[in-house]
């Protein structure tokens, strides 16, 4: 019956050199299609951020890290969780 909320920021520089031919190729490739924002910096669109600070799993779709802190203080633990159990 709790509600816990959480806000993650994580900050993305893209490459100051990237140039309009480089985006047309990699919007033609399809690799971005779906994903949120339009790119998948996992895959080649990486080569267009010069870098980035704070949890990589956010840019990827789920803050990871603060959904683990928020599960630990609930009292969940690795490994009473279960998981790597073999069933």
């Amino acid at each position: 019956g709790k509600v816990h909320t959480g806000v993650e920021v994580t900050e993305l520089l893209m490459r100051a050199d990237v140039t309009d031919d480089e985006v047309a190729a990699y919007v033609a490739m399809g690799e971005g299609k779906g994903c949120a924002g339009g790119y998948a910096i996992e895959g080649h669109a990486g080569l267009f951020f010069a870098n980035t600070t704070g949890d990589w799993n956010n840019i990827l779709g789920l803050p990871l890290f603060r959904i683990v802190d928020q599960l630990r203080v609930l009292g969940w633990r690795y490994a009473e969780s279960g998981f790597g159990v073999n069933q």
